[in-house]
């Protein structure tokens, strides 16, 4: 699988995570992304929720990620419900 779906997969499995989850800390994240079967780094989720957080281009809007400093969460403050339409259908296409 080319690098660029892996990303992919991270990023729609770690949205899915908070979005169906709620406040989760990075390492919740990171174990959910395991057992979802992605073989992936703890320092590689930090770096990928930073990401989503900060890099408005990844899907082209801003979606709101906070990372809470008191409590060391992450979560958002307005979920995109249509982004999951586009991730899903970029994860069939593979």
């Amino acid at each position: 699988m080319a690098q660029n779906q892996e990303a992919l997969l991270r990023y729609w499995t770690i949205l899915k995570t908070i979005n169906s989850r709620g406040k989760l800390t990075s390492k919740e994240i990171w174990n959910s992304c395991k057992n979802s079967g992605i073989k992936v780094g703890y320092r590689t989720i930090q770096k990928d929720l930073g990401d989503l957080k900060d890099d408005h281009t990844i899907f082209g809007r801003d979606l709101t990620l906070v990372n809470d400093s008191s409590s060391q969460k992450w979560y958002c403050e307005e979920f995109p419900r249509e982004l999951f339409s586009m991730l899903e259908l970029e994860r069939l296409m593979r």
